[in-house]
């Protein structure tokens, strides 16, 4: 088994991250926020909105950071970039509403206005920019800790996946459990309803969270757990995490240098491709191939072009954060299944973070995100190991069919990234083993 180590007990000097002046000493919200990743609806606390675990945890770390002084700061101009981001979001947001009237038709779908709405999604952008600098601050003071609490609670929620899975396939009636939906996302299979959706909101959430977990699992070469986590993503039935568990693979065959390891996992994967042909025609081709109006792939592909006609309509400022559902439906250029349901129902999104960013922020706002993600990718890049810098690159493959770039878990796994790579060049620190695939601890 791996070992992180910690710097020797008679190091020059006392570790800090980048100019901090901290002693290591972690926040206790950032071991929360990890542990807590995948409860992203199961245990939500609905105070006025839904709050999640980490998203309190890092609300009462800030509150106490403003209140003592004391901000525990992993790297400065990451820090900086992402609250930029964030100020531009606000600032677009009042210009676009209150500047020049850029109200949708269907502003009646907000919670509470669309102003109140954006501002909401510019607090949770922060979060994840906090949540980013926590984690990435826990992995460099103590990088063991962090991986394995991290794998610690994509257990639980995988353990938790396998239940409800196991009563959907028995055919028996599901809980009601704390946080999540009356109607739960299942899938139709060979006559059955199964369920898919984990402690998230939709399968195409947890099937990413549980790829990522099963690297991390396999970085500290904890086998049966990462196995586990494996059997969790492919049972969440997720086309994106099929297809970035390929580019992975794929990148780490390309990058990786034990060469015995290789050949183990060609003669995993071979048998495992020939068993499931059928399920990846199902789930993978079968969608790829289906050019009906009420196929997930087309309601995917009308509103990411909706979305960039949005963008050609408000190139330099966007629509503003969060309006894209409140002025897509009456401009719709595409007849298609879910036209109806967004207008009368619910605020329609764009399930592609490329096509929110366009749409919502305009080229000005994808400048400050690429400034943004060039300080995170900057450290991450430095890290010695093929299969944890895979994970950080899949998260640009899974944004293709992510629901919102405020999902917590990718940026927590670019800071774990990031405090491993920066942990790794500290002067007398032993370097992390080599990333292997599953092996026996």
């Amino acid at each position: 088994m791996s070992s992180v180590a910690h710097p020797p007990s008679n190091a020059l000097q006392q570790p800090t991250a980048l100019k901090t002046g901290f002693n290591g000493a972690v926040p206790w919200a950032a071991f929360v926020l990890i542990v807590s990743l995948p409860f992203m609806q199961l245990f939500t606390v609905n105070f006025i909105f839904p709050l999640k675990i980490f998203e309190i945890a890092i609300i009462l770390w800030g509150l106490t950071a403003v209140a003592t002084l004391r901000i525990h700061v992993f790297d400065v101009p990451v820090l900086i970039f992402g609250i930029l981001l964030t100020f531009y979001c606000v600032i677009a947001l009042l210009v676009d509403l209150r500047v020049l009237d850029n109200v949708g038709d269907f502003s009646h779908l907000a919670r509470w206005s669309p102003e109140v709405d954006g501002l909401t999604k510019c607090a949770y952008l922060l979060i994840c920019v906090l949540g980013l600098n926590l984690v990435a601050y826990a992995a460099y003071f103590q990088p063991r800790r962090a991986i394995d609490l991290w794998v610690t609670g994509a257990m639980i929620a995988a353990c938790v996946h396998f239940v409800l899975f196991l009563m959907s396939l028995a055919g028996m009636a599901l809980p009601n459990l704390p946080g999540m939906p009356d109607n739960p996302q299942m899938i139709d299979l060979a006559g059955m309803r199964l369920y898919r959706a984990a402690t998230f909101l939709e399968g195409n959430y947890g099937g990413p969270f549980f790829v990522l977990s099963f690297l991390l699992a396999c970085h500290r070469r904890h086998k049966w757990r990462a196995y586990l986590l494996l059997s969790a993503a492919l049972l969440t039935f997720s086309t994106t995490a099929l297809l970035g568990l390929t580019a992975i693979g794929l990148y780490w065959m390309l990058k990786g240098k034990d060469v015995m390891a290789k050949i183990k996992v060609l003669f995993i994967v071979i048998p495992l491709m020939i068993v499931g042909a059928p399920l990846i025609e199902i789930f993978v081709l079968d969608k790829i191939s289906d050019d009906s109006d009420t196929s997930s792939l087309s309601d995917r592909t009308n509103t990411a072009l909706e979305a960039l006609g949005m963008f050609q309509d408000n190139v330099f400022i966007g629509v503003g954060i969060s309006q894209y559902g409140f002025n897509v439906p009456g401009r719709m250029r595409w007849d298609f299944a879910r036209n109806d349901y967004a207008v009368d129902k619910e605020k329609s999104i764009p399930n592609n973070v490329y096509a929110e960013t366009l749409s919502e922020l305009g080229l000005v706002g994808v400048l400050f995100l690429a400034a943004f993600l060039f300080t995170i990718f900057r450290i991450v890049r430095r890290c010695s190991h093929p299969l944890l810098r895979a994970g950080a690159y899949a998260v640009f493959l899974f944004w293709v069919s992510s629901p919102t770039i405020t999902l917590m878990y990718y940026w927590a796994y670019l800071g774990l990234v990031c405090g491993i790579a920066r942990y790794e060049s500290r002067p007398q620190t032993r370097l992390l083993q080599p990333s292997r695939p599953v092996q026996s601890a």
